[in-house]
């Protein structure tokens, strides 16, 4: 047995495991991908951030989120109004996700991290662990608190013009629950979960991965263990082998199905404003045409970077890594993973423009007073969002490395 090995998820590459001291982060040498962090009593911190969220939260969905005066008129709405007028129009499957996303999942990511910290201190709940674990990394992506607090900004300074606001407890608890995910995030990746794995007797040094090396990776707990002799599953936590096989075809198929869904969330109206019973729809488009003539030029270019720039740029992106990688190349592997991060972390943003027609919405429905639907290009904008999601996790960033080693080795 050799000293402590990692693996980094993004590249393969096998590599030695420094400790880490401080709030310093130990980055792939090959790839510059995050391998894991410092943060001192990063236990205890994690613990109380998490306790702290799990009180914000039940803040947020218990008292009034924002009130909102307009002509004599008032209307209280609550953190789940947001979700609820979607159901009003036909559109629960929106109301769904904007209720999953601005409050459901995130809660369930506090209350399985806490159970997560339990757990990880009782050395024998291994495959208990895994489950925590497995469970908490499918629904962190899911988790869109930052997301929507900036369509709860936008929204606010769309509306002030015209209403008057009064911001609520679950609007406070928001605004103070943003940097608490945020350091509860750095803090648990600070935490070492699983103990760390020494390289198998007879593992080469020259190898630069996992896989040359002969040893199979496991994506969850790290493990590693020889492939000639392993199973099919990890003996530590009982998640099956990483596997070696492209995802590619799965990628491709989510990007044109994004690709046909964008069309018409770009065609069909996002929501309709009504004073007094008369008004028109609006696009996404003449949304933003609307918000310049009114000389609200800051929201304008927020809007069109999450709703329109994002969204095609995120597709373009991944069409090119794709094409990149079906046809073997080995042309800069680093800048490559480098610009998949990049797309996979700002693809999120785009669904600020669906929690802004939400807040929208519920604010002003004041009846013949005014009032703002939302509109079916809401519904296709949605699906886009999170299917091209779908397309950025799914992409295997390992391929970008592996016509470099075969080059290597001929």
């Amino acid at each position: 047995m050799g000293s402590a090995l990692t693996v980094c998820h993004a590249c393969d590459a096998l590599q030695q495991r420094p400790p880490i001291e401080g709030y310093g982060k130990a980055l792939c040498y090959r790839c510059g991908a995050l391998l894991y962090r410092g943060f001192p009593q990063a236990y205890r911190v994690t613990l109380a951030l998490q306790l702290t969220a799990l009180l914000l939260f039940i803040l947020m969905a218990t008292f009034p989120f924002i009130t909102l005066e307009l002509k004599g008129s008032r209307e209280e709405t609550y953190l789940l109004s947001a979700a609820a007028i979607f159901f009003n129009y036909g559109m629960g499957g929106v109301g769904l996700v904007v209720a999953a996303t601005t409050l459901v999942i995130p809660l369930l990511v506090t209350i399985t991290t806490l159970l997560l910290l339990v757990v990880s201190a009782q050395a024998r709940a291994l495959r208990l662990l895994a489950l925590l674990v497995r469970f908490q990394r499918f629904l962190a992506p899911w988790s869109m608190v930052a997301v929507f607090a900036l369509g709860v900004m936008v929204t606010l300074i769309k509306l002030q013009q015209s209403a008057t606001l009064i911001p609520g407890v679950a609007f406070w608890a928001l605004l103070a629950l943003l940097p608490v995910l945020a350091l509860a995030q750095l803090s648990l990746a600070a935490i070492a979960l699983w103990p760390a794995v020494a390289a198998p007797s007879g593992v080469s040094a020259a190898a630069v991965t996992a896989h040359q090396a002969g040893l199979c990776h496991c994506a969850l707990c790290d493990n590693l263990a020889v492939a000639a002799t392993a199973a099919s599953h990890c003996p530590r936590c009982g998640s099956r082998w990483r596997s070696e096989h492209s995802r590619q075809s799965t990628v491709l198929a989510l990007l044109i199905t994004g690709t046909l869904l964008l069309i018409p969330a770009n065609i069909y109206p996002i929501m309709s404003v009504y004073n007094f019973g008369r008004g028109q729809p609006d696009t996404i488009l003449s949304g933003i045409i609307k918000l310049i003539e009114a000389h609200m030029w800051g929201l304008a270019v927020v809007i069109f970077i999450a709703s329109i720039l994002v969204p095609w740029l995120k597709l373009l992106t991944l069409y090119g890594l794709l094409y990149s990688t079906l046809h073997r190349g080995g042309w800069r592997p680093r800048e490559r993973a480098l610009l998949h991060r990049i797309t996979e972390a700002v693809g999120v943003w785009s669904m600020t423009d669906i929690f802004i027609v939400a807040l929208m919405a519920a604010l002003v429905n004041l009846g013949t007073v005014a009032t703002i639907a939302p509109g079916p290009g809401a519904i296709y904008f949605c699906a886009a969002v999170m299917v091209t999601m779908l397309a950025a996790a799914a992409f295997d960033t390992r391929t970008f490395w592996r016509d470099v080693e075969k080059s290597k080795t001929c």
